[in-house]
């Protein structure tokens, strides 16, 4: 019977013994697979954490905030039971403006080359018990051309789908942040200022 705490005896015999970095494992158990491999990438991890002082570095992403016809576009998710939307958009790679990490991003995912604009917003993402501190950059941006098909190239692994919002009804739709909701009508009419900074979102 397959007991993954033999497994994680086996990959520690494994690192400990052996002084072997990486080991094929083969066979027709694929929970026995899964296990050996997670356990495998959470070694590495806590070695990398132990390395730099157990401190978590903090990641920085560009987000689009592209409107078109009065909508939103939005990439949709499922967690479990679920369902929300987030603005496209990606982490920053070594040596990449945020510029270039979005329209990399949007090429990417989406197929779609855009035209960035003026800065938005700015959003802290941090949550201790995941160990995530995440800084969001959100550009208005536009298409090159009027995009007449959505399909994403590279999704992400919960993603189900790409939508266009109305921005009338935003407010019905959880999309992230959720700060940056009650701010939309505002900022569409240009009628009065609104913050930059939307703080530490969940």
């Amino acid at each position: 019977m397959f007991d993954p705490a033999i497994v994680r005896r086996e990959m520690e015999i494994i690192k400990n013994d052996l002084h072997c970095n990486a080991v094929r494992i083969s066979g027709q158990e694929i929970s026995r697979l899964t296990t050996a491999a997670e356990f495998a990438i959470a070694k590495q991890t806590a070695r990398f954490l132990k390395r730099i002082g157990g401190k978590r570095l903090i990641r920085t992403t560009g987000r689009a905030f592209l409107i078109q016809d009065s909508n939103l576009l939005a990439v949709r998710y499922k967690d479990k039971d679920k369902v929300y939307y987030a603005l496209p958009g990606g982490g920053q790679e070594k040596f990449e403006s945020l510029h270039s990490n979005l329209q990399r991003e949007y090429q990417e995912e989406l197929g779609i080359d855009i035209q960035i604009g003026e800065l938005l917003f700015v959003r802290e993402w941090i949550d201790k018990e995941q160990n995530i501190h995440q800084i969001e950059f959100i550009f208005k941006c536009s298409p090159l051309v009027k995009v007449l098909k959505l399909e994403s190239e590279i999704p992400d692994g919960n993603q189900i789908g790409i939508e266009w919002l109305p921005l009338m009804d935003i407010m019905s739709y959880h999309i992230y942040p959720l700060e940056m909701r009650e701010h939309l009508h505002t900022l569409i009419q240009r009628n009065t200022k609104v913050p930059i900074y939307l703080g530490e979102g969940k």
